[in-house]
């Protein structure tokens, strides 16, 4: 693996450079950019060609896991060893290892029906050369069908505008779908599907309170919130938002405990109206707080607008590398309900609001002057 280079780094960044290299090298270089500038092998085992799992039924309806292991053309599976895992209601309820068999078939027999299996293939001297993780077998396989019944013409229009193109879309309607199920069907009640159902809601919980998905409909909650994110920077702060004026940088920013956080807003034209000079004076005033406080580094960007609007719609707070989205200005977060969340990959947007704030946008004083 390679150490990280400036000039490598560069290549992932160039989605050009990185399309190119996608079908030669099988994969996209900017998702793996570790990768850049490393070799790494893949050799297939030299003793091992294929293992397999699946399971038998007796007449009695008995499960057996079977596990297969076949052998390379004039290999023998001498000094193998395997390890059978069976998975219950997300833990492990069978562990079992055993010596490889010369016909390399190993049957084993778990107290109840079989749900979730795996197994970790292993060499006395080699060390591990195959495994995979308790995985559930396909008892039941649905499908759905649905037939177009007709086809029908929408026309829209681009905008409101007297002038606006005119398109013309096709929509294929469809029927009702056709639903069948092939396989085993689930017993009522099913624990396992009681046990998964409730497995997945956890999770989904779990990622709204990773994402920090608040309901904001309280004024006070919701500046509380924000101004502990602010708080806790140790590097860098970025307030992204169309109506964010002196006053808000006064009663949000001055939360940072640090003063060598660095402090950057992008607002727009639309936080200065309709009183241009008054909110003008309150934002020099803020800025000048700041440097009263102690902070070098505070940057109020205000940038251009598109067809007589703001160049930005949304809200965004970028903290240390993190960023969540607002559907409320900060000047009026909880005055009407709206969501405030966590974003699960910040780097884009942050990259865009950088290109924004560095190359779109004029510096605040530049702008008071203007």
């Amino acid at each position: 693996m390679a150490s990280a280079d400036p000039y490598l780094d560069s290549l992932a960044d160039d989605l050009r450079a990185c399309d190119w290299l996608a079908p030669r090298i099988h994969f996209r270089i900017e998702e793996y950019p570790e990768l850049l500038g490393s070799l790494v092998l893949v050799a297939p085992d030299p003793q091992v060609e294929k293992v397999s799992q699946y399971f038998v039924r007796d007449a009695e309806k008995n499960e057996r896991l079977v596990t297969q292991v076949q052998a390379r053309p004039g290999q023998k599976l001498d000094h193998l060893q395997l390890t059978i895992l069976e998975e219950r209601f997300g833990a492990i309820s069978t562990f079992r290892q055993l010596n490889m068999p010369p016909n390399g078939i190993v049957v084993t027999e778990g107290p109840a029906e079989i749900r979730a299996s795996g197994y970790f293939l292993s060499h006395s001297e080699r060390g591990l050369i195959d495994f995979q993780t308790p995985t559930p077998f396909i008892r039941t396989v649905g499908f759905s069908m649905e037939v177009a019944s007709r086809t029908v013409k929408l026309q829209t229009r681009d905008s409101k505008k007297k002038n606006a193109d005119v398109k013309e879309h096709q929509i294929t309607e469809r029927m009702p779908p056709i639903s069948n199920l092939i396989g085993d069907t689930a017993r009522q009640p099913d624990p396992y599907t009681r046990f998964w159902d409730a497995a997945a809601d956890r999770n989904v919980s779990n990622q709204a309170r990773s994402s920090d998905q608040r309901w904001i409909d309280d004024p006070n909650e919701g500046r509380k919130f924000i101004r502990g994110l602010i708080g806790g920077a140790r590097h860098d702060v970025l307030i992204a938002d169309g109506f964010f004026g002196g006053e808000e940088l006064g009663s949000y920013l001055h939360f940072v405990r640090r003063l060598s956080v660095n402090i950057r807003v992008l607002t727009s034209r639309e936080a200065f109206g309709p009183d241009r000079s008054a909110a003008v004076q309150q934002m020099k005033a803020s800025i000048a707080s700041f440097h009263q406080r102690g902070f070098k580094n505070v940057i109020v960007r205000v940038m251009e607008n598109s067809g007589g609007m703001p160049l930005l719609h949304d809200r965004f707070l970028a903290v240390d590398g993190a960023a969540w989205f607002t559907g409320n200005s900060l000047n009026a977060i909880g005055q009407r309900e709206s969501l405030v969340i966590k974003l699960p990959d910040p780097k884009p947007v942050i990259r865009r609001l950088e290109e924004i704030f560095e190359g779109e946008s004029e510096d605040f004083f530049s702008f008071a002057e203007s």
